[in-house]
């Protein structure tokens, strides 16, 4: 049904997809370099995420995301300055329009709308960037909330069987003494 159509966009659509890619690989490459091998690493059932693992994640990645919440900001600041443009620009060309009264007001409108397209068509990566780095952003907290859980779960299972060295019997100050006695040297009576 919609073939005709995906063929006469799929060169726009491509050359948008590759604008966004690259502006988001330039502006949050670095920000979101590693989450998906640690998400790969936190979601292996075979191989569980190690201790180092779950370290990076709660304390780098939540600093990263403060990096990356000023950088969709930034975004944001741009992306509603586009807007403002678009709105400049389309009544600019609609006055530039209006003057010539020998064109229709509906052939007026068209090619104001014909001359916007790209412009309209530049708030729309806009936008769709800032959608991408806001899932991203929400990813991450996600993965933030599960790295604390396991953290939590592997350090009270290791309170609950406490792991400590053994008292050297060298170290035992009455090695005579059967192993419940008082070993402080001291005697209530």
């Amino acid at each position: 049904m919609f073939s005709k159509v995906e063929q006469a966009y799929r060169e726009d659509i491509s050359a948008i997809q590759d604008w966004v890619q690259e502006m988001f690989s330039s502006i949050f490459g670095e920000s979101f370099n590693e989450i998906q091998s640690l998400y790969a690493q936190l979601k292996n059932a075979d191989h569980p995420i190690g201790d180092a693992e779950l370290e990076r994640l709660l304390t780098i990645l939540p600093l990263d995301l403060v990096e990356a919440s000023e950088k969709l900001n930034g975004l944001r600041l741009t992306f509603e300055t586009v807007k403002l443009k678009n709105k400049d620009t389309e009544r600019d060309l609609n006055h530039k329009y209006s003057n010539d009264t020998n064109i229709p007001a509906t052939v007026r409108k068209d090619m104001v709308d014909s001359e916007m397209s790209e412009y309209k068509l530049y708030a729309i990566a806009y936008s769709a960037l800032i959608s991408r780095a806001e899932g991203h952003i929400s990813f991450c907290k996600e993965m933030i909330m599960a790295a604390k859980k396991i953290f939590d779960s592997r350090r009270a299972a290791e309170a609950a069987i406490p792991i400590s060295p053994g008292v050297p019997l060298s170290d035992d100050p009455h090695p005579d003494l059967p192993s419940y006695a008082n070993r402080n040297g001291t005697y209530v009576k």
